[in-house]
């Protein structure tokens, strides 16, 4: 063994013996310990200690900077998960981008020795090292764009249904569609929030669950916050919600205790917007389907068949039982639109026992027009506070009559 092997190896057994030791320090042990035996990987296929070292504080100083990011979210007043896991991940991602260019540069050292005879190391590790900072510069990138700029970054969508069952004499109904508020405290995101949807005039809000963040349904702050943001939505014809996958019931009582907001309980009302008549139709999700199925059935008593009927439910999970029923349009979320979503691919998960069928957006089965909302928050628990290809979503729906 060399002296940059011995060197790596004992500073590696040193600090996995401290870190057994000191538990409490985990966050700083796992960079320290993942960089020292990545520099060692390095030093040792380059035969330099030089490249050691620099891919040893390189590895480092990325980590350094993940950790920091995450520390600052609630220090900047823009997220309030705990950082454990979501860095336990990025650390993993960083140590795959770490070492998977050594390996590959081993195996290619290796295949040109077998083939050609005697090849300088140190000469040929440059292009492996462009890749190792490239990939690692892009992951931060991403970090920057999942963890500071989407989440706040609101999207407004916009789409039109006509129907026979809308008076073709009436005006067109604007709905604005919120999903997944998942207030933890009001940040950048909830402050930018009412005043666009005020600039959208809507005709009617319509809120489809998920108020609180799961880490706070018992927070009192969170509680306040999100009434401060509720009391705030305003449309002419009314504010409607209906429980979502964390709302108890004792949970949604207090948050809209005394608001001007009609809590939807597994029942249907009636509207008459200037010439337009539409019944809104409300269950609670419990996502056990035998139990939702039902409580859909109940909301439907005495709504007549030909009328133009929206369906107010957290997931898009009784897609199947709506189609059936004749509903118009069925308004959704729950999925978060994945949250994070690869190119080409989309949503890494989505919750829903369809899984990606879902996921997000415009879908039709048979009469029924399914939106799936991206939600406006973040999910919670030991879940990332990152969008990545994802914006939260305000969704505009204009529903115009056709003779």
């Amino acid at each position: 063994m060399n002296y940059i092997e011995a060197f790596f190896v004992d500073t590696a057994h040193t600090i996995i013996a401290v870190l057994l030791r000191v538990t409490a320090l985990p966050l700083l042990g796992f960079p320290l310990s993942l960089s020292t035996i990545s520099g060692w990987l390095w030093g040792r296929v380059a035969r330099k200690a030089s490249v050691g070292w620099v891919v040893f504080f390189a590895t480092l100083s990325f980590s350094a900077f993940d950790l920091a990011l995450l520390k600052g979210l609630p220090v900047l007043g823009l997220s309030y998960g705990p950082p454990q896991a979501t860095f336990i991940t990025m650390l993993v991602a960083r140590s795959a981008v770490t070492i998977t260019p050594a390996i590959s540069f081993g195996l290619v050292l290796a295949l040109r020795r077998w083939r050609k005879g005697r090849i300088n190391p140190s000469q040929a590790v440059a292009p492996y090292l462009n890749v190792f900072f490239s990939v690692h510069l892009f992951l931060s990138l991403c970090t920057i764009d999942g963890f500071l700029i989407e989440p706040f970054s609101i999207q407004v969508t916009r789409h039109e249904f006509s129907s026979g069952r809308l008076s073709a004499q009436g005006r067109p109904l604007r709905i604005v569609h919120l999903s997944d508020l998942h207030v933890e405290r009001t940040t950048m995101r909830e402050r930018k929030l009412v005043p666009l949807v005020d600039e959208l005039q809507p005709d009617l809000i319509l809120l489809t669950g998920d108020y609180l963040n799961l880490s706070y349904l018992y927070d009192e702050t969170a509680l306040r916050d999100f009434r401060t943001l509720a009391s705030q939505l305003h449309a002419p014809y009314g504010v409607y919600a209906v429980r979502g996958s964390v709302d108890s019931p004792a949970l949604t009582e207090r948050l809209f205790a005394d608001l001007d907001i009609m809590v939807l309980e597994n029942e249907s009302v009636r509207l008459d917007i200037e010439g337009q008549e539409i019944y809104l139709v409300g269950v609670a999700c419990s996502h056990d389907l035998p139990i939702d199925i039902p409580r859909l059935d109940q909301a439907l008593k005495g709504v007549p068949s030909d009328s133009f009927k929206i369906l107010l439910y957290h997931s898009p999970d009784l897609i199947e039982a709506v189609s059936e029923r004749g509903i118009d349009l069925y308004l959704a979320g729950h999925t978060h639109g994945g949250q994070i979503r690869l190119p080409l691919y989309g949503a890494v998960a989505t919750s829903s026992i369809y899984g990606k069928q879902y996921e997000a957006g415009l879908f039709q089965e048979r009469q029924t027009h399914l939106y799936v909302s991206r939600g406006i928050g973040l999910e919670g628990s030991a879940a990332p506070r990152a969008r990545f290809f994802c914006r939260p979503e305000v969704a505009v729906h204009t529903l115009r009559g056709q003779d």
